[in-house]
């Protein structure tokens, strides 16, 4: 979030705007994403009554942010859009074309996701601060991993990382997708330097149970199956599970499960593993009861792209 405005705000609301974002970021980072929203809709309503619209825009762009987490995003498409062809602030239209842009990747939607992830890294580059550029760069690499363009996708994280500055927040998202990278292309000793910096910075910043010290469980739980070291995979596998049951976001308990579930099935323990990909079906895929003898009796996992 940020807090600027074109418009002549009251620099009460200015200090109150600070600390909505600093709460909002809290709650997110927590998984308290109802939380989050409910302080959005306050700030909302009270730009709303001053009559700044740079303010509301940035904070309804910032809603649609945690609805897209929630793979909700379409509910506030149409609003992003509108904002995006008519705000007249920069950082307000590249924060809008970088929603669309995620709102099309949980759609699958790559193409036209790269189409306004850099019209979003146009708008970027515009802005005094290069945090935005550094997101938005990362944004590119996801959307190149999700194809399996991990080379191409490497060159948009590192490109992130010059960037990015002091922002720890960001620096732990863009390792362990370099991290990923990396352990697909089968290169694991330069993988897990920026699998473990991420873990590391996550203790720093977060809880156990943010979704990103969950995603940092997960891809350490990934690389180590990819080198069969299974013991280190169910460990950071399960904690990354754990915490993944309590989130809001459905994603991370669905590869959780998958993953658990390849790490016992390579570990030669079917049960754990058929129990695993049980639980995947009963609560993701509930329509395809073939899906735990596909899992147990297939290799998938140099066939799933767990960014996709």
């Amino acid at each position: 979030m940020n807090g600027d405005s074109n418009n002549s705000t009251p620099s009460e609301f200015d200090d109150d705007f600070d600390a909505l974002r600093k709460r909002v970021i809290t709650e997110v980072r927590e998984g308290r994403f109802d939380s989050g929203l409910a302080l959005l809709d306050d700030g909302i309503a009270r730009a709303k009554a001053i009559d700044d619209i740079d303010v509301v825009d940035r904070l309804q762009l910032n809603r649609s942010s945690i609805l897209i987490v929630r793979l909700q995003g379409d509910l506030m498409l149409r609003d992003v859009q509108a904002i995006l062809m008519r705000s007249s602030s920069p950082l307000n239209r590249h924060l809008a074309a970088y929603n669309i842009a995620e709102i099309n990747r949980y759609k699958d939607r790559y193409d036209r996701g790269l189409f306004y992830s850099r019209m979003g890294l146009e708008y970027a580059d515009r802005l005094d601060d290069t945090l935005y550029a550094a997101r938005s760069n990362n944004q590119l690499g996801v959307l190149l991993t999700v194809q399996s363009y991990f080379s191409e996708a490497i060159g948009h994280f590192e490109e992130a990382l010059t960037l990015l500055g002091e922002s720890l927040d960001d620096r732990v998202t863009i390792g362990y997708n370099l991290a990923y990278c990396h352990f697909s292309l089968n290169a694991p000793s330069a993988g897990f330097p920026f699998a473990f910096d991420s873990l590391r910075l996550c203790r720093r910043i977060t809880t156990d149970s943010s979704f990103q010290h969950v995603a940092a469980r997960l891809i350490l739980c990934y690389g180590y199956l990819t080198i069969e070291r299974f013991d280190r995979a169910r460990h950071h596998g399960e904690i990354g599970l754990e915490h993944a049951r309590a989130l809001e976001n459905p994603d991370a308990y669905k590869k959780a499960l998958y993953l658990l579930g390849e790490v016992e099935k390579q570990a030669g323990d079917y049960y754990s593993s058929a129990a695993h990909f049980a639980e995947l079906q009963r609560e993701f895929f509930a329509d395809d009861p073939s899906l735990v003898n596909l899992l147990m009796a297939t290799d998938t996992l140099g066939l799933v792209n767990l960014m996709a």
